[in-house]
């Protein structure tokens, strides 16, 4: 993305690639995994499942503009291990184990967009719950917020990976970090780059500075600096 809304269209002109929310009937079939839209949804901006994005400059969410959200759900592999390993000293000679992996899938969604309890009262959430999707939590008028930035693209993922997780399971999703499911798109949300120097380090991180800029965390990239 080379901005926020990567020089791309506000919608799409194709019909498959229009944005979608929980109130259609379609909602959860507009899910697909990952590449499927991707190949087709070239005329607006793409937030990968892997990539960190800073909380601002690139990473700013724009009111309006549709995105192909892509997240993904389970447990790395690796993770899995590193966790069952704290308990099990032998788990590389596990048998029987589970196999452990992510899915990745993706959908379209509007900035800023208002999902509220995401029409499913039952699960109890508030009707701020998703009121402002990729806002961070805040709504997409609180005060000091600029017309054209809203939020981040990592908060919009965790946004759209927990609307679509509270649905499917019926349960509101909670847990944040230590969700198994959602839990890497909320750390995403919290840990940020940017390339140049800062005397402070994640002051001003979401934010250019004077002889600083964010920056989407790339690893083997020496000038990128990131933190929590």
């Amino acid at each position: 993305l080379d901005n926020a809304s990567g020089g791309r269209s506000k919608q799409s002109r194709l019909p498959e690639c229009a944005a979608t929310r929980p109130t259609d009937a379609d909602f959860m079939q507009r899910l697909r995994p990952c590449g499927e839209l991707a190949s087709v949804c070239t005329d607006i901006p793409l937030v990968e499942a892997n990539l960190d994005y800073p909380g601002g400059g690139i990473g700013a969410v724009v009111p309006g503009q549709d995105y192909l959200v892509q997240f993904d759900i389970g447990l790395h592999h690796e993770v899995a291990r590193d966790i069952l390993g704290s308990k099990f000293r032998e788990i590389d000679t596990c048998l029987n184990c589970p196999t452990f992996e992510e899915r990745c899938f993706e959908l379209v969604v509007t900035g800023g967009d208002n999902w509220g309890n995401l029409s499913r009262p039952e699960l109890g959430l508030k009707p701020t719950a998703y009121d402002c999707m990729g806002g961070c939590g805040l709504g997409c008028h609180t005060p000091g917020r600029r017309k054209g930035d809203i939020g981040a693209l990592d908060c919009l993922k965790h946004d759209v990976c927990s609307a679509w997780k509270s649905i499917k399971t019926g349960r509101a999703t909670s847990g944040f970090c230590h969700d198994p499911d959602c839990g890497d798109e909320a750390a995403m949300a919290i840990f940020n780059c940017w390339r140049g120097f800062r005397l402070f380090g994640a002051v001003g991180s979401n934010s250019p500075g004077p002889f600083s800029s964010p920056a989407v965390c790339e690893q083997g990239d020496s000038s990128i600096r990131g933190c929590w």
